[in-house]
């Protein structure tokens, strides 16, 4: 028994010897590639490291105590990362990198380059004579490059961006943008996390805009699927931002999905100017903005439940489809600085209106034939209006009353308004009375509006519930006759316009 035990013993010692030399050993192998890295850093760029392990047995190399210090004609820029961790990584990584500076056309634009199963990173910090960032951690899995966007040829240099502008604003933007591509086509990730993100700084004046300085801060981020240009999902929570020009602004949430800027970020590697052809093919499927608070400089605060943007997507260089949400925008008579804006409140009975707004269409660019539909103003505390409608050569971008009308229904559902109106009517005396007056107006107008339109009319007046109005004008209308519709001959508006009513339906 004795004998087992020494030997166990022995072989303990052993097992441990050899780890410890594999360790030292692993040390020294990452250590050395992380001086092979260092020594090929641009011009002006030093990196220095405190400590470098690797753990033969998890595969997990980490290096503590990285520091960055860079020499770039906008002035210096220094940079800690308190701890990088690599959990299983591609050991290859610098030899291929190598061959693919060496020859980046041999790779594919979907050839990918595999970084590490997790990378993490503890106590960020960047400063610039402009800008600082820091972040409390992150985390990123599945992380793979792609040398051919990374490396395109001719791509601007982030070092020129960072030194200073362009020849010309819109060059620079251009110069961004293009970067911007290589960078969502060149890096990809299963997921990534980052907790704790704080940046401020200040921008510097030019003939546009003075000096101004800024602030935001993001409790948390998350993300899954970004590869070349495509986000399955994106959200942020707890923004934060200001800035000394703009004001305020706080969400209590930001998501993206279905978010495709492949076609978009390909055609700009190559861009020589910024043209609405280069955004074809760009495809969003939903971005949210929930619990938001914005207040401009000098502006009225406003608060908002939701703001959605879905469905969109370019082609032929137009929009061909989106819609628009916005929910539970509040506004207080207390805000009000305008006279009228205040007597409608008073005038009203309200102390405040809780507004919400919508409009989707779908739009073919070859003809201009569009659809409007899910369009809708609603003050919770007064009514709502629905529109439906189908248009002919929509201009985009160019004056709407160019496009013509074929078909129209609008939806009216009255919460309040129409008794504040007869009240305010009988200016203190009996609603009912001046509900009597109105109906009696319409009802001497049947002879221009028609029995049905009459009939409809009353109907609504005598119980406010819901007012429909179909528009299905004999030939397609141009808008810009709507526009003058108060100069046309009264009794034949119903048939030109195709016009009908339905009351509480």
């Amino acid at each position: 028994m004795r004998r087992i035990g020494l030997w166990s013993v022995a072989v303990l010692a052993v097992v441990g010897a050899a780890y410890w030399g594999a360790g030292f050993y692993f040390d020294r192998l990452v250590r050395n590639g992380l001086d092979q890295a260092i020594q090929h850093l641009p011009p002006g760029y030093t990196v220095t490291y405190k400590s470098a392990h690797y753990s033969p047995l998890s595969r997990t190399a980490e290096v503590g105590g990285i520091e960055l210090h860079a020499t770039l004609p906008s002035g210096p820029i220094e940079g800690r990362v308190a701890t990088l961790v690599l959990v299983r990584p591609n050991l290859q990584l610098g030899e291929r990198w190598n061959e693919a500076v060496a020859n980046p056309a041999a790779w594919q634009p979907d050839q990918a380059l595999p970084v590490a199963d997790q990378i993490r990173l503890m106590g960020v910090h960047f400063q610039s004579p402009l800008q600082m960032l820091e972040i409390d951690s992150e985390r990123l899995e599945g992380t793979k490059l792609y040398p051919a966007a990374l490396l395109h040829p001719g791509l601007p240099g982030l070092v020129a961006l960072l030194g200073g502008a362009g020849p010309t604003p819109l060059d620079t933007a251009l110069d961004m943008l293009r970067l911007d591509a290589a960078l969502a086509l060149g890096i990809g990730c299963d997921r990534w996390e980052n907790i704790g993100f704080r940046a401020s700084g200040r921008t510097p004046p030019n003939g546009a805009a003075p000096e101004q300085s800024f602030s935001y801060d993001i409790a948390q981020m998350t993300a899954s699927g970004l590869d070349r240009g495509v986000w399955q999902s994106l959200a942020a929570e707890e923004i934060a931002f200001s800035s000394t020009v703009g004001g305020t602004a706080k969400f209590g949430r930001l998501s993206l999905s279905g978010v495709d800027l492949r076609q978009v970020s390909t055609r700009l590697l190559d861009a020589t100017e910024i043209v609405a052809a280069l955004f074809n093919g760009l495809a969003i499927k939903r971005i949210e903005y929930a619990d938001m608070t914005v207040e401009a400089k000098d502006g009225i605060p406003l608060s908002m439940e939701a703001f959605t943007l879905t469905d969109l997507a370019v082609a032929d260089g137009e929009p061909a489809s989106g819609a628009l949400r916005m929910k539970g925008m509040r506004l207080s008579a207390s805000q009000m600085t305008d006279p009228a804006e205040l007597a409608f409140f008073t005038q009203m009975g309200l102390d405040h209106v809780t507004i919400g707004l919508g409009f989707a269409f779908n739009r073919t660019a070859a003809t201009g034939q569009a659809t409007i539909h899910d369009t809708y103003v609603k003050l919770d505390e007064l009514g709502s209006v629905d529109l439906t409608a189908d248009l002919e050569a929509l201009p985009i971008g160019g004056n709407p009353l160019g496009a013509k009308l074929t078909r129209a229904t609008l939806l009216y559902h009255d919460a309040s308004l129409v008794e504040r109106l007869l009240r305010q009517m009988a200016g203190g005396g009996d609603p009912e009375q001046a509900r009597r007056q109105l109906i009696l107006g319409v009802q001497q107008q049947a002879d221009v509006y028609g029995p049905e339109l009459t009939a409809a009319l009353v109907a609504f007046l005598q119980k406010p519930g819901s007012l429909t109005i179909d528009l299905a004008p004999p030939e397609p209308l141009p808008l810009a006759a709507l526009a003058v519709i108060r100069s046309w001959p009264q009794e034949q508006i119903p048939k030109l316009l195709g016009l009908r009513l339905q009351a509480n339906q």
